[in-house]
């Protein structure tokens, strides 16, 4: 007895293929990527739309953050990069602040835990940086203020500008 049906979203209820691959398209022509219908139909098209950007960055060798960061000019400023892939576990686990904070430690010795200031928008992140024994700041982007000052995260601040107050209060 069939007790529950199961429908995939994009490309079965919604016949919107054409319109991702147009839209995969554009971003990737912006950023000088090339791929053919062919190769979207075979490689891109099974993918949900984050692991489908994801997969296109890393065939043509652009990792994700280094990439957005060093089009803003900011790649320099950040002595360690920890992303997805260099963890197996993601928030709300701690593995990725003490992936960072071992790696930052290496440069900067004696480097405690609590000495290391997380920046969260998100409930889970915001988990794993207080379990990695860190003070956390939390920004109300993804969640109203509530939202953020419920997880009780040391510090809040309503967006990403009051950063420079904030570090000069601290």
């Amino acid at each position: 007895m069939i007790r529950a049906v199961i429908f995939d979203f994009n490309g079965v209820l919604a016949d919107d293929d054409p319109i991702h691959m147009q839209a995969l398209h554009k971003v990737a022509v912006e950023e000088g990527i090339a791929f053919s219908e062919s190769e979207y139909m075979e490689r891109y098209l099974p993918l949900n739309d984050r692991d489908c950007f994801q997969e296109l960055w890393q065939k043509n060798g652009r990792d994700e953050i280094r990439h957005i960061l060093g089009k803003a000019n900011l790649l320099d400023c950040f002595s360690t990069i920890v992303a997805m892939e260099d963890v197996r576990r993601g928030k709300p686990d701690p593995e990725p602040f003490s992936v960072a904070f071992t790696r930052l430690r290496e440069n900067l010795k004696g480097l405690a835990p609590e000495e290391c200031a997380a920046v969260e928008d998100s409930l889970g992140g915001i988990q794993s940086a207080q379990s990695a024994g860190m003070p956390c700041l939390g920004v109300a982007h993804s969640y109203p203020r509530t939202r953020i000052e419920a997880a009780k995260p040391k510090w809040v601040i309503d967006s990403i500008s009051d950063f420079s107050e904030w570090l000069n209060k601290v």
